[in-house]
């Protein structure tokens, strides 16, 4: 995935936008990135209250080495701002990426931060082993985070098996965590199962937490479908169950229940132009046993070549809420302009 990030030379810049009382689109927080084989930067900035625009957060990565056959060693640097624009320390992250001779893979992230002398010490790692074996691939990642005492210890685990079938795949996974008397048990379970069939690709997916008395729970299910049409559109239905709706709880609810609704559709148009609208609804917070008329984010995608053979994808986002008065007004914006440079 990282080496993907790090592939063909790549430009991208993106503004979002909020709106007013008054229906006027206000400038928001601003995205540049740059990307190529040898490294990529990317820096978020917003407006300050005096109008100057000013960083919130940066973030640089630098290909240390790379042997071509999936040895990689990459150093990233984020730095966070205060409201001025003044830098706080630096978080340094180390990612190792190498395959074993029996053909597994190791990936190792070493995070530091600086201390009030601006020394950096090892603050967390984690070690993921990756192994494939026929139709199975089955992952194990440890978290380790730093103590009082200077040393680290193991906090989390995570087991992942995932396995190739006729149809589609299926997904099992186990997260621990450590508790106070240092024992790991199961925080959390997640099991998927995707499946194709024609022109739809069904994904069931289902999580469960463990409750005050450590008993695992239903948490979330969500049930998704996705229909790809012969002219290169898509229509994309998701139900969403649970006992919360959004970040309240759902006071009705004995059992987990249908909370939201998502309907996405892409279409393509001859001159290549991708339009994206998504559609979602949920129950009302202040009434559950009721859901909310449907919002609305649209997107608009143009992608072409220019003469110099580069790549331009500029994409236009409106997101839109539901006054009280069960009008669609538009609420946020973004729009973007991405550049890939041909492969030489």
């Amino acid at each position: 995935m990282l080496a993907a990030a790090l592939g063909q030379q790549r430009t991208q810049q993106t503004t979002t936008f909020t709106v007013d009382p008054n229906g006027r689109r206000v400038e928001a927080a601003s995205y540049a990135e740059r990307s190529s084989p040898s490294g990529s930067q990317k820096v978020e900035t917003t407006r300050s209250i005096n109008g100057r625009r000013v960083p919130l957060e940066s973030a640089e990565d630098k290909v240390l080495s790379d042997d071509g056959r999936g040895n990689r060693t990459v150093e990233r640097v984020v730095r966070r701002f205060d409201a001025n624009g003044n830098p706080g320390p630096a978080e340094r992250v180390r990612i190792e990426e190498r395959v074993n001779p029996d053909g597994s893979k190791t990936i190792l992230n070493s995070v530091y931060r600086e201390d009030l002398n601006g020394r950096p010490q090892l603050q967390e790692r984690s070690v993921t082993e990756i192994r494939e074996q026929g139709d199975r691939t089955q992952s194990v990642t440890t978290v380790q985070r730093g103590t009082l005492n200077g040393g680290l210890e193991l906090v989390e685990k995570t087991s992942r098996l995932e396995r190739k079938t006729q149809s589609g795949a299926e997904v099992e996974a186990t997260t621990y965590q450590r508790d106070l008397n240092g024992n790991l048990n199961v925080a959390s379970t997640q099991s998927m199962v995707k499946t194709a069939r024609g022109n739809q690709e069904t994904t069931d997916s289902t999580i469960y937490i463990a409750g005050p008395d450590g008993k695992l729970q239903l948490s979330t299910r969500t049930v998704g479908t996705v229909t790809r049409k012969a002219d290169g559109g898509l229509v994309e239905e998701v139900d969403v169950y649970g006992r919360g709706v959004g970040y309240a709880a759902d006071a009705n609810a004995t059992a987990p229940r249908l909370q939201q609704q998502v309907l996405r559709e892409r279409t393509l148009a001859a001159d290549g132009t991708i339009s994206e609208v998504t559609s979602v609804r949920q129950r009302m917070p202040n009434d559950p046993s009721r859901f909310g008329n449907f919002e609305r984010v649209a997107e608009t995608t143009i992608v072409s070549t220019d003469a110099e053979g580069r790549q331009i994808k500029q994409s236009a986002t409106d997101v839109s809420r539901r006054s009280p008065s069960g009008e669609l007004k538009p609420a946020e914006a973004a729009v973007s302009t991405t550049i890939t440079l041909p492969k030489r």
